[in-house]
Order: structure tokens, then sequence, then C-alpha cells
């Protein structure tokens, strides 16, 4: 894991406003307030044929806010990386996974 990707859970923690977030995810500032607070058409809606007939509405996300999304769920990943390989190596893992197998017996 490089060093790059092990601060972004403090960058994460550390932020206090809309325009860091902005800036951590690669948005500029005004461009994701527009988009999260302003933006009228968000999700556009289609309907998909069921199996056992009737449609099924679908709503999916416009390209800018999967982006986001996307963006946003890259980071909370890397997060949940950090958070293992410090929780591995701390040796809690070995505890919890020990505590697991008492409890299935």
């Amino acid at each position: 894991m490089n060093e790059k990707n092990f601060n972004k859970l403090d960058k994460l923690r550390s932020l206090t406003d809309r325009k860091e977030l902005a800036v951590l995810l690669g948005f500029k500032p005004k461009a994701l307030s527009y988009l999260l607070f302003h933006e009228k058409n968000k999700y556009f809606e289609f309907d998909i044929p069921k199996k056992g007939g009737g449609t099924r509405k679908i709503s999916a996300p416009c390209s800018s806010l999967k982006n986001l999304q996307k963006r946003l769920a890259d980071l909370l990943y890397e997060c949940r990386v950090e958070i293992e390989a410090k929780f591995w190596n701390s040796g809690k893992k070995r505890k919890a996974r020990c505590c697991w197998k008492k409890q299935r017996k």
C-alpha cells in the first residue's frame, strides 16, 4: 500500500466543509454544490419488463452524479483497506477471530 492511499482516511476525518470534500473527490467546489443542491434531474427513470408480467421502474443517476458516487465509493474503499490494515497489524483481528470461533460452538 503506498503512502498516498494510506493518508486518505486521515484526510477524510479532517474535512470541515464541502469545499474540502470537493477537492478530495476531485471536483470543483461550485460544481459539487450545484450537483447536490441545484441540479433538477439527478436521476432519470425508465421501465423494464418483469419476467412474470408488468414493469419495474428504474431510477438511474445522471452521469455527473454517477461520477460523484463512483469517486466517493473509491475513496471509502481505500479507507476500508487502510482500516483493515491497521486492524490486522494491531493483532485485534486474531482476537476477534478467536472470539468468533468460541461463539460458534
